[in-house]
C-alpha cells in the first residue's frame, strides 16, 4: 500500500492491553543478549504497528482497479473458527504461541507461521492450487496448505486470515522471515532447527515471521464452505467492515 496521505502514519493510543514480552520461559533464558535485543526490538515494532491506522483495504482497492486479490508474497494463516479466538486475533494479531503461553514446535521459535502466495492469483485460484497434490515421480502428497487452509468442498470449520504485505510499514516485521535467505543467518540462533530449506526466491510458499503480524493489518478472511451464514455475520462483525470475507470460491460475502 502506498502512503499518499500523512494520516496513514498517525497513531492512536486506544487499544487492548499490550502483552509483555515474556522473560521467564526456559527458552528465552537461552538466548544470547544480541538475540534477546532483536526479539525485544521486533516486539516493540509489532506493538507500535498495532496502533497504526489502516485507512483502506488494499485488496479492495486493487481489485477495483482490475488487479488480483492475492499478489505474490501475500500471507495466509489458517486456523479453526472460534469466536473468542477470532476476537483475540483481531485485537492483538497473529503471533507466536510462545508469546501467549502456548509452547512452540521447537523449530521456528517466536515466529508466527504463514503460507505465502507464490504468484499473483485470485482467492479461488490459490485455494484450487492448494488442493492439487504435489507429484514427484510415482508419489503424490498433499500440500501443507491443504491441511491448514479452507479449500473448496473440504469439511471442517477452518478459516484463513489474509495479510496483504504491500504496506511498506509491514516491511520492518516481514523482513525477519526465518525462511527468507536475507534474514536466515541473523535469526538462526533464535529459531533453532528449521524444518525446510531456505528459499531465496519470491515464489517460496512459506514464511515464519519473528513475533508476527498485528491484527489491524488483516485485509481478509476466507471461511470454509461448512461455516453457516450466521457465523459469517459474526466474523464480519468482529473483523469490521473494512475486512473482506470470502468463501472458498473466491466470492466476497
Amino acid at each position: 500500500m502506498s502512503i499518499n496521505n500523512p494520516a496513514d502514519l498517525e497513531i492512536t493510543p486506544v487499544l487492548p492491553p499490550v502483552v509483555p514480552l515474556p522473560s521467564e520461559t526456559r527458552f528465552v533464558k537461552q538466548l544470547n543478549p544480541e538475540d534477546m535485543a532483536l526479539l525485544q526490538q521486533q516486539w516493540d515494532t509489532f506493538n507500535q504497528l498495532r496502533t497504526a491506522i489502516v485507512l483502506e483495504n488494499p485488496i479492495q482497492r486493487r481489485t477495483q482497479q482490475g488487479g488480483v486479490d492475492l499478489p505474490q508474497g501475500t500471507l495466509l494463516h489458517g486456523t479453526s473458527y472460534d469466536l473468542e479466538k477470532l476476537q483475540k486475533i483481531k485485537d492483538l494479531g497473529i503471533i507466536s504461541g510462545e508469546l501467549v503461553g502456548v509452547p512452540e514446535d521447537s523449530e521456528t521459535h517466536f515466529c508466527a507461521d504463514f503460507f505465502r502466495v507464490p504468484e499473483d492469483m485470485t482467492v479461488s485460484q490459490y485455494l484450487e492450487w492448494c488442493s492439487q497434490p504435489v507429484v514427484k515421480g510415482m508419489l503424490k502428497t498433499k500440500r501443507g496448505e491443504f491441511n491448514y487452509l479452507p479449500t473448496p468442498g473440504k469439511p471442517g470449520q477452518q478459516i484463513a486470515y489474509i495479510i496483504d504485505t504491500g504496506d511498506p510499514r509491514l516491511q520492518s516485521l516481514t523482513k525477519y522471515d526465518a525462511y527468507g535467505s536475507d534474514s536466515h543467518e541473523r535469526m538462526e540462533s533464535i529459531v533453532n532447527v528449521l524444518p525446510r530449506e531456505i528459499d531465496p526466491t519470491p515464489s517460496r510458499t512459506t514464511s515464519a515471521i519473528l513475533i508476527g503480524i498485528p491484527g489491524n493489518f488483516i485485509s481478509g478472511v476466507v471461511v470454509a464452505d461448512t461455516i453457516l451464514a450466521e457465523e459469517v455475520q459474526k466474523i464480519k462483525q468482529v473483523m469490521g467492515e473494512k475486512t473482506l470475507v470470502y468463501r472458498t470460491n473466491g466470492k466476497v460475502v
